[in-house]
């Protein structure tokens, strides 16, 4: 993060500071030099009460402008204080200097300090003719106590103001300078700190998207399946069938282990800080006709005549952890719509590779949907039945993975979700061709 020059401040404080010695200097010199020549009484006495005044006000003014200097403008003026009390401070500490100065003529090198002061306060055209008329009223108060008109009178005090303009717009120039450098690291940080605020949230949002897929694929696909077998299970009991209730019990333990199985590794791995599943690779050739077998076996045991098979194209080659478990992640999630709301009677899944892609197919002969309507239903009916959640979560799923899904289904013709994914080159493990069969 760049940070301002700080030698800018450094030189503004020191001008200042030099100004306000030079007057308390300047001023010193003019009261011993008066009271040298005109004594301590008399007009002595209205010079020095005259000079405390004096240097009263000026302390006054410059005590306020301290006070206020966090307010202080970009021009680098007396933007802290009032106007009218500026412009009131001002005039008394001129009208102050003017009195002096007719008194004796020891006072008029407080011109030059008062020049810069006129500069600070007003506006540069104002302060240019007010500075110029001071130049001129102290050429004309030296005439009138020396009683003779010198071309230095004139040169001297108009030549102390050009200095005083110059340096008073090169103070100018430094105090916009750091202003503006200082607000630039001020917006540079704020923007910095909005910048990592919005990262934040999109973090925290996609954690939540991640958290939101791995819990429908995994714990509300197998509490789905606990609910549809366990409907069964008291069907069969209230028929009169105790031996089928048991086998139906038998599956629901079975599934209710796995989802407990599931659940404490996505706490493990919630706590070591890493994707669930992304770090343990699954075979997809022992996997995916295991997740065909368990979702026959649980419609079955619910009640539905679902014949589900798995089928494999092409010659397998190994695919990177992430590439297999968002496929698998595919499967169990398609495979669970299958069950949960397609009322078919026969589902497929097709694994098949391809020079550069990796696809799956998931086929069945239910009763289909509108694609058009479900995937862009209205997200507040997320938790309906049809509401198309589960699809929405696959296509993101896919879509971070750099990888496409389509859908072709209508009503009463079945559906058939297809998802591709790009072969990356295995990280984790060395390159082994796959085992097993359809």
């Amino acid at each position: 993060m760049p940070e301002p020059d700080s030698r800018v401040p450094l030189v503004l404080s020191a001008m200042r500071v030099t100004l306000h010695v030079g007057f308390a200097f300047l001023m010193g010199i003019g009261i011993i030099r008066a009271l040298n020549e005109i004594g301590l009484h008399g007009i002595g006495w209205i010079i020095l009460a005259l000079s405390v005044i004096l240097a009263g006000t000026y302390v006054y003014g410059t005590v306020r402008e301290k006070h206020h200097s966090e307010h202080v403008g970009v021009d680098g003026r007396l933007a802290g204080l009032p106007q009218r009390m500026a412009m009131l401070w001002l005039a008394a500490v001129t009208v102050q200097w003017l009195c002096l100065v007719s008194l004796s003529e020891h006072f008029t090198w407080l011109a030059f300090p008062l020049f810069f002061l006129h500069l600070h306060i007003l506006r540069t055209r104002h302060a240019i003719f007010a500075v110029i008329v001071l130049a001129g009223s102290v050429g004309a108060i030296q005439w009138a106590h020396t009683g003779q008109l010198q071309p230095a009178l004139i040169v001297g005090p108009l030549l102390g103001a050009g200095v005083a303009i110059i340096m008073s717009l090169v103070y100018q120039a430094l105090y916009t300078e750091s202003e503006h450098q200082r607000r630039a690291v001020a917006e540079l940080i704020r923007t910095r700190s909005e910048l990592a605020a919005a990262q934040h949230a999109a973090g925290q949002l996609a954690e939540r998207e991640r958290l939101a897929q791995e819990i429908h694929d995994t714990l509300a696909q197998g509490l789905s399946s606990i609910v549809l077998v366990s409907r069964a299970a008291r069907d069969a009991q209230a028929g009169g069938k105790p031996e089928a209730a048991g086998d139906y019990i038998d599956i629901i333990e079975r599934t209710a282990s796995e989802n407990l199985a599931e659940a404490r590794a996505f706490v493990r791995d919630l706590a070591a800080g890493q994707a669930p599943r992304q770090q343990r690779t699954t075979r997809l050739l022992e996997r995916l006709p295991q997740l065909c077998a368990d979702t026959q076996e649980r419609a079955q045991a619910a009640g539905q005549d679902l014949t589900c098979t798995f089928a494999l194209e092409g010659d397998p080659v190994p695919v990177s952890a992430a590439t297999e478990a968002a496929l698998v992640r595919s499967v169990q999630s398609l495979l669970s719509n299958v069950a949960a709301h397609a009322h078919a009677s026969a589902a497929r899944v097709t694994l098949a590779f391809f020079d550069d892609i990796v696809t799956i197919d998931v086929f069945d002969n239910g009763r289909g949907f509108d694609p058009g309507r479900v995937l862009q239903a209205d997200p507040a009916d997320r938790a309906g039945a049809d509401s198309g959640y589960g699809l929405r979560l696959l296509r993101e799923r896919i879509d971070q993975a750099g990888g496409e899904v389509t859908v072709e289904s209508a009503p009463g013709q079945g559906t058939v979700v297809g998802v591709s994914l790009p072969l990356t080159p295995v990280e984790d493990r060395p390159p082994q061709p796959l085992e097993g069969t359809a």
